[in-house]
């Protein structure tokens, strides 16, 4: 009889054999195509995180520029707005609630029967360390006339005792500090110089919308009128020189208005309650023109109120700068994780060509590097602008991911084949930045292609097996 055969013990610290088996089949596990694919793409959602941050540093670098700009225009001028003139005639009106009389005080506002609003801008651009804002200095010359009618139909109507005795002539602006030179009206045969402020009335809310924060009671010039001209009539020009930043506003004033504006900056933004019914960019310049009827504004000819009227129905050009790097870089930024799934789906196929596995761990680290892309984009561009940014970033990119893939995987064609990859990929998406109306369709085509090109260089991989992308025997 035989005796049992005895195994003896593994010593200490050296793995036995079923530790062995349990270690190798969670090897073979996790080298199986399949499951090393779904490694990759959850590594792709993960690197979506820094993306985030990087996304942080641009909106507090953008912020910081904003902060710059208003600070170079504290010292020039804020953004400008023309709104009026109107003849302006307190009235007091007596009202009794719960048995206690008490008097409010608002004003009647009178527009002029015929405006027009000539406006041309001379545009600078004024840096202050790495950032940059846009100054205009601007010539408006304001011409038209008060019906006498329109005066005698609301002194002798309306609820109140109005004082004509303290009747005036008024026009808002954006920033009297902006203003170049003292202004003097001209009122039928009349010169008479302007004086600073609003006399007391509230600024209308298309200034409390152009410049959010910025105190603006007192910006506008004013003029006392007499009861002669109140009763006959008269025609007025005056022309003011105002320097202003990044925007120029007029509000339609009168009942039927024309408003002009021309300035030497090919970038205008149009916008407001009205856009140009004729206009003319070229890389001199621009030029535009509105006609705009009081019917038109929703606002009554003359009304009461406490605030200058038509604050919702003024015309705007903001004088824009070139899409700026910190918008082109957010875009960029959108388009990260595509960049990252086509660089990986790249390595992945060559991994698949080759016996030489690339590690996870080697994935993040790639995957980190196509992060620090954009951040070394953004501290370029603050510099040298975004075009130089890109190329350096890219060919630096290119070159660290290529020289690493080509060395983990100990093949000279994967280095060459991954340089080609990231270049396409970044050539792509810098197209696209520079035609956004394509970009959904560039993109859409893109994406199918590495579809495409992954299911066709994957067509016979057992991706439950070996990695290997040879065919297998009898298919």
């Amino acid at each position: 009889m035989s005796e049992p055969t005895l195994t003896a013990p593994a010593p200490a610290g050296v793995p036995s054999a079923a530790d062995s088996t349990v270690v190798s089949k969670a090897q073979g596990f996790f080298a199986q195509p399949g499951v090393k694919f779904l490694a990759i793409g959850f590594i792709s959602l993960l690197l979506i995180i820094p993306t985030f941050f990087v996304m942080d540093i641009v909106r507090e670098r953008q912020q910081r520029g904003n902060v710059v700009a208003n600070e170079i225009a504290q010292g020039w001028g804020a953004p400008q707005i023309i709104n009026g003139p109107y003849i302006v005639v307190p009235r007091t009106r007596t009202t009794t609630t719960n048995n206690r009389i008490s008097k409010q005080r608002d004003f009647l506002f009178i527009s002029p029967q015929q405006l027009s609003a000539d406006s041309a801008l001379e545009v600078t651009e004024r840096k202050k360390s790495i950032y940059s804002t846009t100054l205009y200095g601007s010539e408006v010359a304001l011409k038209g006339r008060f019906a006498a009618s329109d005066i005698d139909g609301f002194v002798t109507e309306g609820e109140g005792e109005l004082n004509m005795a303290a009747a005036f002539l008024l026009v808002q602006v954006g920033d009297n500090t902006g203003f170049r030179s003292s202004v003097t009206a001209k009122l039928g045969a009349r010169d008479m110089e302007m004086q600073p402020g609003t006399n007391g009335v509230l600024a209308s809310s298309v200034s409390r919308r152009q410049s959010p924060g910025v105190n603006r009671q007192g910006n506008g010039i004013f003029l006392p009128l007499n009861q002669a001209m109140l009763s006959a009539g008269f025609d007025f020009s005056m022309t003011l020189n105002l320097n202003g930043s990044r925007s120029f506003t007029v509000a339609p004033a009168g009942r039927d208005t024309k408003i002009s504006m021309k300035a030497d900056w090919p970038h205008p933004g149009f916008r407001g309650a009205f856009l140009p019914e004729k206009r003319d960019i070229s890389e001199a310049g621009f030029s535009a023109t509105w006609t705009v009827p009081f019917i038109a504004r929703g606002t009554a000819v003359n009304s009461f109120a406490t605030a200058i009227p038509n604050g919702g129905a003024a015309v705007s050009v903001d004088l824009v700068e070139p899409l700026k790097f910190y918008q082109i870089v957010q875009r960029t930024l959108k388009y990260a994780v595509l960049v990252i799934a086509l660089i990986f789906l790249t390595v992945f196929i060559l991994e698949l060509m080759d016996r030489n596995a690339f590690h996870w761990i080697q994935y993040i680290l790639t995957g980190i590097a196509l992060v620090v892309f954009y951040v070394l984009l953004l501290a370029l561009a603050e510099r040298v602008g975004f075009d130089t940014a890109y190329l350096i970033a890219a060919l630096a990119t290119t070159a660290l991911i290529s020289w690493y893939v080509g060395h983990a995987l100990a093949r000279r064609y994967a280095t060459w084949i991954v340089a080609a990859a990231i270049a396409a990929t970044y050539a792509v998406i810098y197209l696209v930045m520079r035609e956004a109306e394509y970009a959904l369709l560039v993109g859409a085509f893109v994406a199918f292609a590495a579809v495409a090109l992954t299911m066709i260089a994957t067509r016979n991989v057992d991706w439950a097996g070996g990695s290997t992308l040879e065919p297998v025997e009898g298919k």
